[in-house]
């Protein structure tokens, strides 16, 4: 089984802090986010002696909080979204079908959903 090392990564003015707090001494920075995966895998290397392809990493990037609750709320609202399209999207095909099935062309079934009458033969199949 591979072990998972925890690793947090913060802001710290120009560069990125990184910590593992499962490596006493685990600590080092990173000059970019996108750096923090290899900057804390060398880190455990040396710390622990072992290659880097024997463990994984779990990094967190510690936000500022007010940015975490708007990344938070964008997040839930994008999910929300989702699954309003999906809604959206069956109550359609059932207009188009009751529609069809109450004899309205799929021109006509087009022009009522304000789709092209292709797009309203593929709601009504």
């Amino acid at each position: 089984m591979t072990i998972t090392y925890t690793v947090t990564a913060e802001r710290s003015g120009r560069f990125w802090a990184i910590d593992i707090p499962e490596i006493q001494g685990g600590h080092t920075q990173a000059r970019s986010l996108t750096e923090v995966d290899v900057m804390a895998r060398d880190c455990i290397c040396i710390l622990k002696d072992i290659p880097a392809d024997s463990f994984d990493i779990d990094v967190s990037v510690k936000l500022p909080t007010t940015a975490q609750e708007h990344l938070t709320a964008a997040r839930s609202l994008s999910a929300q979204a989702v699954a309003v399209q999906a809604k959206a999207a069956a109550e359609s095909r059932a207009a188009a079908r009751e529609l069809k099935a109450a004899g309205l062309t799929l021109r006509e079934i087009g022009i009522v959903l304000g789709v092209s009458h292709q797009r309203a033969h593929q709601l009504v199949h």
